[in-house]
């Protein structure tokens, strides 16, 4: 028997890092620019809506749902669901540090 690590085992360990960074990343940047609002009064205050995100959000959804749903069908749609998972955390982190351009 082989010892060795199969080649989307550590892709996907380093796509997985690489996601907890940049979500860990985020979600300090985050938590701190939300400390940072709260103590602003109430008229300095942004409303940041992101309402022109809700079509890449639904697509999202839609994708995901097509990935479970495929799962069944096709050994590549196993492999792409971890990754499925892994692009979600980096995605929300990123968006922490362009939230602030948006609206």
């Amino acid at each position: 028997m082989s010892s060795a690590i199969p080649a989307v085992t550590i892709v996907t360990t380093v796509a997985a890092i690489i996601a907890i960074a940049l979500f860990l990343a985020g979600y300090i940047k985050g938590f701190t620019a939300s400390v940072d609002e709260h103590a602003l009064p109430q008229s300095e205050v942004q409303d940041r809506t992101s309402q022109h995100l809700i079509w890449p959000i639904c697509l999202a959804v839609v994708a995901a749902g097509v990935v479970i749903a495929l799962l069944g069908v096709s050994p590549l749609f196993i492999v792409l669901a971890p990754f499925l998972s892994i692009a979600s955390a980096a995605v929300i982190g990123f968006l922490f540090f362009i939230e602030p351009h948006l609206g």
